[in-house]
């Protein structure tokens, strides 16, 4: 089961799920869709889901260990190929600022500062090709900010404020 058609799901939607979801409460009003459904079982049921995410901090994590994170959750079938070609491009933008790969690092506070540059970036741009450029670069650190996000809730699990799902 992938969890990655639900990506655009927005946190707060997919926390009442979860919430729902701990207190056996899901129903139709929660859950309204067979791939919601099966999303809050996978939740619950998914060992390798637990085993990969729980217990990860992306505030605090390794090049390395990232990679490896990613490349499980690839291998069973928790992320697309898509999801994955995205996130494998996290350890060369920590490489580009000379971030080692046995190195600790907040990818949320990493991306989310990358993000405000290129968006200053964009605002200086002279050039259409410049402009183009940036803006790309701009929508794949945006989604990878989200990833990171998303990770940081999942890896909170029951015990934490909620669960965001949606990657």
């Amino acid at each position: 089961m992938r969890i990655s058609p639900l990506l655009h799901r927005s946190p707060s939607e997919t926390e009442s799920l979860y919430r729902s979801s701990e207190s056996g409460r899901v129903g139709q009003s929660q859950a309204s869709t067979p791939l919601e459904q099966e999303l809050l079982h996978q939740i619950q049921h998914n060992p390798a889901l637990t085993e990969i995410l729980f217990q990860r901090d992306v505030r605090d994590m390794t090049v390395r260990d990232f990679s490896e994170m990613i490349e499980q959750l690839r291998a069973a079938d928790l992320i697309s190929e898509e999801h994955r070609n995205l996130l494998a491009g996290v350890p060369g933008d920590l490489a580009d600022f000379g971030i080692e790969p046995d190195e600790s690092v907040d990818l949320v506070d990493f991306y989310e500062s990358l993000v405000a540059r290129a968006q200053s970036a964009l605002e200086r741009a002279e050039t259409p090709e410049e402009r183009s450029r940036l803006k790309t670069k701009l929508a794949n650190f945006d989604q990878r900010l989200q990833w990171m996000q998303k990770l940081e809730a999942l890896a909170e699990g029951p015990h934490g404020s909620g669960i965001d799902a949606t990657v």
